[in-house]
């Protein structure tokens, strides 16, 4: 997918401090997860910070859960 698809297709949300640990989790600070989760646009969001663009399906204590999404 293209970036300007996933612009047309999610609410694009850039956030400083989206990480994986090492567990392999999405995680965001707290500010963040309560940004996403007042996020209510009816379509669905795409957390970016540089190279990493996650789809975001649901946001607890700061973890989410979603899939990386491809941009070429």
């Amino acid at each position: 997918m293209t970036e300007s698809e996933i612009n047309a297709r999610y609410t694009v949300v850039f956030l400083n401090s989206l990480q994986i640990d090492d567990y392999g989790r999405y995680v965001v600070s707290k500010a963040d997860a309560d940004r996403l989760a007042s996020l209510h646009t009816g379509k669905p969001v795409a957390a970016v910070k540089g190279n990493l663009w996650i789809e975001v399906e649901s946001v607890v204590n700061g973890e989410f859960i979603g899939k990386k999404l491809e941009v070429v």
